[in-house]
């Protein structure tokens, strides 16, 4: 998936789990810190992504950091946000979705008064204002804030997230990708101990 499509994943799985939009700025650095590795030249792919047989929700929570992270909305947030990226790129590398050549970032405009099949609508102006101004207080080691503060820039300026304005919903290849990856990321988490306290809590503090 392309990192703006994990954007809109981390912003969906939010909305699934009726989480505020006090946490969609966490939301959307988890979604792009398991690809932070291309913006430091020292580390590559092995170092943020797990085998296909390991438990990705344990491999995130032990990777989090600074300590006590796991304590805090805002912390546990990112870290569901970054398990949902793995189980996204688990579903996708081995079945690839063709999106249409008209429409080639998989985001087509709709109109403000119309209302995106499933709710999947939204609004990239306001994902670009969480981006650009959440602070990186979380990351997955060996990920240093400042490098996932720097890969923020390069997605910042992405076609989809510089040029969009107004309202915005996947086409339905995309769509459907979307749909599957929440449902298997949150299946994932309620299935174990580790990942249901990740989805305790719906308020910071």
């Amino acid at each position: 998936m392309d990192l703006v499509h994990h954007l809109l994943l981390a912003e969906q799985l939010r909305r699934a789990l009726g989480w505020p939009e006090s946490v969609r700025g966490q939301m959307l650095l988890g979604a792009l810190v398991s690809d932070a590795h291309t913006a430091a030249p020292a580390l590559d792919r092995t170092c943020l992504h797990p085998s296909s047989d390991e438990d990705v929700v344990a491999y995130v929570t032990a990777k989090l950091t600074p300590p006590g992270a796991l304590e805090e909305f805002p912390g546990r947030a990112f870290a569901v946000s970054a398990i949902g990226h793995l189980v996204a790129d688990a579903r996708t590398r081995p079945r690839p979705y063709q999106l249409p050549e008209t429409e080639p970032t998989g985001l087509v405009p709709v109109q403000q008064t119309a209302s995106a099949p499933g709710g999947r609508s939204v609004e990239v102006a306001a994902l670009r204002h969480a981006l650009r101004s959440v602070a990186p207080l979380y990351t997955l080691e060996p990920v240093t804030p400042e490098v996932l503060g720097v890969k923020r820039e390069e997605v910042l300026l992405r076609p989809a997230l510089r040029d969009g304005v107004g309202l915005y919903a996947p086409v339905d290849a995309l769509a459907q990708v979307l749909d599957e990856v929440v449902a298997d990321t949150l299946a994932r988490l309620r299935s174990s101990q580790a990942g249901a306290a990740l989805l305790r809590g719906t308020t910071c503090g």
